[in-house]
């Protein structure tokens, strides 16, 4: 069955290392380096050499803010290893276009509980945006605040896309999960498969089920180290995820006696 899953987050730290882990790169060359199926730079200003140039002078030069975003999507496992190369590079243009810099890079892992084979594709994507009425910025100028002077002339990099960094960026975030949908569908169609995937909720799709909870390797493995766990415990263990995902997007107070009883019992 083909899933849906597309996760945004923000990079803070450092873009070159995140660069690094996605392309397996440096200390991540010896991590599970056959789960690496694919990956690929585009866009990147003529000065720099490779990706890992542009990510690392990335981190010098974004002294404010963050150093980029990563888009992180499912591959339907219907799809052939080529056909879901196919789906990643389209995925990411028609998102990305040819008005960021990015580096994208195709992942397959074994699930930990299911057992499937889990393909996926990471989007390490610059926030600024490609100006192509003005001169490529230089390597010292790239990530520095742009500006345009009385006469026309631009100084300082390329500006950080409104809609990505202010405030109303969630109409983008929901316009990225439509065109996952939309493109993901078009290639399972294209490639003769009858599943199609929705970045709707159950609900709005009139699924009477409980939705499939996310649990991320770590929680997985606490969750394998206690192999005695009833289902009820099971049960618990998850609605604790539950609980610190609800503390992220409603701001729960997380010092409640109900969760630190479960931190406790399970990550202590």
């Amino acid at each position: 069955m083909a899933i849906y899953h597309a996760n945004i987050s923000v990079v803070k730290t450092s873009a070159s290392a995140k660069s690094d882990y996605i392309t397996r790169q440096k200390k991540y060359s010896k991590k599970a380096k056959e789960d690496l199926l694919f990956c690929e730079s585009k866009n990147l200003p003529s000065w720099a050499k490779d990706e890992r140039d542009f990510w690392k002078t990335c981190d010098e030069g974004e002294k404010r803010g963050t150093k980029g975003r990563e888009l992180k999507i499912a591959l339907p496992n219907e799809l052939t290893q080529e056909q879901q190369i196919e789906l990643a590079k389209e995925i990411a243009h028609e998102i990305l276009g040819d008005s960021h810099a990015y580096t994208m890079a195709i992942h397959e892992n074994v699930g930990s509980l299911s057992g499937e084979k889990n393909p996926h594709v990471h989007i390490l994507f610059c926030e600024r945006e490609i100006d192509k009425t003005r001169e490529e910025p230089t390597r010292e100028d790239y990530f520095k605040r742009a500006g345009k002077r009385k006469d026309g002339t631009f100084y300082g990099g390329y500006k950080k896309s409104e809609k990505i960094v202010k405030t109303d960026r969630t109409k983008w975030l929901h316009e990225v999960r439509e065109k996952v949908e939309q493109v993901t569908n078009k290639s399972l169609e294209r490639h003769g498969h009858d599943e199609r995937v929705s970045c709707k909720t159950l609900k709005e799709q009139g699924i009477e089920r409980e939705p499939q909870v996310h649990l991320g390797n770590k929680n997985i493995a606490t969750l394998k180290k206690k192999r005695d766990f009833t289902e009820k415990e099971k049960k618990v263990f998850i609605s604790k995820h539950e609980i610190y995902k609800e503390s992220f997007f409603k701001k729960i107070d997380l010092k409640t006696k109900e969760y630190q009883k479960l931190y406790r019992k399970y990550f202590k």
